[in-house]
């Protein structure tokens, strides 16, 4: 059976009107990361969110819309929808979400004209990267879904704020007037003993608790970022996240114990050799007999889907446990990116201490900079051992004042494959 997890994912910068407490201003940050970052436009008008619970069969669905969609717009050319907040109903578990568009009729619309939405937990922050809010869901024009795993829901609380963040664009030559996207959320109400373990997904980007966006060089080209992991505990599984001319995400673990790496060091590269980095080498997946026994709690045996490779092993320093190459097609457009699972083996463990590194590749065939042309976010779940040592992430909202003439997101273009770069 295979999950996604795109999201993962991404994907506002939002002005403050008044001055923030001490506590507010450490979160004044949260909307300068995990996206799409210094694009402003103009606020398009009428787009509400509906939002109704269905408590016999335990679902709610969200409704954002209507959305004009002339053809051949870009999204740095639409007017797009404001931010919107959805207050949690009901105390309990989040479960699975299920994305897709349709025009007034019921009718389906195309999902390539989403160039992403996010939610955004405004009453907690990032166990990764503290300065930003809890990044839960995100979707693109793959209308990626994010299944249910048996076993583990995401926590909320009633009246939390999930502020939700929409972009869209339409590359097609067919206009579409009065779209609507709807999310359906299947859900668990409060109960003890707990009915699933709590998840908190995981956004491990290259660039770090920045911005996502960064600029595109012409050619083969490579980004790569590490960031430290607070919290002993398992990964269940990762996807990722890249835009156009995207060729592959690798995800590696540094032992907390023999790592010598700088956490907060980036750098931007043409790879050795000129060559693409877009084929996932073979011999990273292989794990012969002779070697160590695996502990029921490593990956050896996980399900690898195709395209996704998984390293056992956890004996050198920095190992490589995902190598997610990008679907494209002819033109290199983003097509997906396959989906490592770990948890039918117990998970993959992360100690307090180790790093994550990734490695975004690219080869862009254009001859010319694409500013804020590239993303590189490996998307996952973490079950943290200790869960109660994630508990001081949560903290009031921040309210901003209502935007007006325009706004500006700074979130991913999360399964997106946009088709040009403004």
């Amino acid at each position: 059976m295979r999950y996604r997890f795109l999201l993962p994912f991404i994907f506002s910068a939002v002005a403050f009107a008044q001055q923030p407490s001490k506590q507010n201003q450490e979160m004044s940050h949260t909307r300068d990361g995990f996206m799409q970052g210094r694009m402003h436009h103009a606020i398009a008008k009428g787009v509400t969110l509906d939002a109704k619970t269905d408590s016999s069969a335990h679902t709610i669905t969200l409704r954002v819309g209507p959305l004009n969609l002339p053809a051949n717009t870009s999204h740095m050319k639409m007017p797009q929808p404001p931010d919107l907040v959805w207050t949690i109903p009901v105390t309990g578990w989040l479960l699975a979400y299920h994305p897709k568009l349709v025009d007034a009729t019921g009718d389906s619309v195309p999902g390539i004209v989403l160039h992403h939405v996010a939610f955004w937990n405004e009453n907690r922050s990032d166990f990764l990267c503290p300065n930003k809010e809890e990044h839960v869901f995100g979707a693109g024009g793959e209308l990626t879904d994010w299944a249910l795993i048996p076993g583990f829901g995401y926590r909320v609380e009633k009246d939390d704020r999930i502020r939700i963040e929409t972009m869209i664009h339409n590359p097609t030559s067919t206009a579409y007037d009065k779209a609507y996207l709807e999310v359906t959320i299947p859900y668990f109400d409060d109960a003890s003993p707990a009915p699933v373990k709590n998840i908190y997904p995981t956004w491990i980007d290259v660039g770090t608790c920045g911005s996502s966006s960064y600029d595109l060089p012409p050619g083969p080209s490579k980004k790569v970022a590490s960031v430290p992991v607070k919290y002993s505990g398992v990964l269940l599984g990762v996807g990722g996240h890249m835009h156009d001319y995207g060729q592959q995400l690798t995800l590696e673990i540094s032992s907390a114990r023999d790592s010598s790496t700088d956490a907060s060091r980036t750098e931007v590269s043409k790879p050795e050799g000129g060559g693409s980095l877009g084929v996932a080498r073979a011999e990273v997946a292989k794990t012969e007999a002779s070697k160590a026994q695996v502990s029921k709690t490593d990956v050896g045996n996980a399900e690898v889907p195709k395209g996704g490779v998984v390293k056992a092993e956890r004996a050198k320093a920095k190992e490589p446990i995902a190598v997610l190459p990008a679907k494209t097609d002819a033109e290199g457009h983003l097509l997906g990116i396959p989906v490592v699972m770990f948890f039918q083996t117990g998970g993959y463990p992360i100690d307090a201490g180790d790093q994550f590194t990734v490695t975004s590749a690219y080869n862009n065939p254009t001859g010319k900079l694409l500013r804020d042309g590239a993303m590189g976010i490996v998307v996952g779940y973490f079950v943290p051992q200790e869960p109660s040592g994630l508990n001081a992430l949560r903290h009031p909202a921040t309210v901003p004042p209502q935007a007006h003439d325009s706004h500006s997101h700074d979130m991913p273009h999360h399964s997106t494959p946009p088709t040009s770069h403004e």
